[in-house]
């Protein structure tokens, strides 16, 4: 493999992943416009629903039919008839009254509370379809960032292909050779792949094989601190 076909297969896995991430996020910008659309949509049923109940318990208290409006007017007969057949200056008089405004706010609450129970159970079905659109909101992004992370590590494994390829094809030296640059010269224990541009230095805009090892003195041998280097093979004057 040559040079300027690595290139040629790299620049084409690079624009195919590139065209693979923003497919991603184009479906998960589109999926994020579906949620708030339908987020919406809840928001104003369950107003409606909330304004639709309210206004069934305000009629209700001016229903004659209902129940709260008939336990009022009874209510309000049984004070009048107390206070026509009780006398003020009976010393339980006050007491009495007492008593009985305990007893009418009393069957009142008891009469609310179904009221009170269809609100709650309401609420409690509104926040559970709140709670189903966040966990699907939160399924979906982490679906999308998932797949997103599966296309940046599927590109890195075809482009690590690319480059071990082409550098196995275009090795010329082994673990073991002794190699020199024009400033080193290193024993070979491994050795690499890269591209040799950098954002300070452009050398060429090619890939490379690279050589690591020991850094070797005068007499040939490993020099005593262990120092090591890298030799870019096209640098090679051995």
């Amino acid at each position: 493999m040559t040079n300027q076909e690595a290139h040629i297969k790299l620049d084409a896995l690079k624009r195919a992943h590139e065209r693979n991430l923003k497919i991603r996020y184009q479906k998960s910008a589109e999926q994020g416009v579906e949620r708030q659309e339908k987020y919406l949509r809840l928001m104003a049923r369950q107003k409606q629903e909330s304004a639709e109940l309210n206004q069934k318990f305000a009629l209700a208290e001016q229903d004659p039919k209902s129940q709260i409006y008939q336990l009022k007017e009874f209510h309000k007969k049984e004070m009048e008839t107390f206070i026509k057949e009780s006398a003020p200056t009976d010393p339980k008089y006050k007491m009495k009254l007492i008593s009985l405004k305990i007893k009418h706010k009393t069957e009142l609450i008891g009469c609310k509370r179904q009221v009170q129970a269809e609100e709650t159970e309401l609420y409690i079905l509104h926040h559970s379809e709140r709670d189903t659109l966040d966990i699907e909101r939160d399924y979906q992004c982490n679906m999308s960032a998932k797949e997103s992370g599966q296309l940046n590590i599927r590109y890195d494994i075809e482009r690590k292909a690319v480059v071990n390829s082409f550098m196995y094809a275009n090795k010329k030296y082994k673990v073991g050779d002794i190699l020199s640059d024009q400033d080193r010269t290193i024993s070979v224990r491994w050795f690499s792949c890269g591209d040799r541009s950098s954002p300070w230095e452009k050398l060429d805009d090619s890939l490379d094989v690279s050589y690591g090892g020991y850094l070797l003195d005068k007499s040939g041998k490993p020099r005593a601190d262990g120092a090591t280097a890298r030799i870019w093979q096209s640098d090679v004057i051995k």
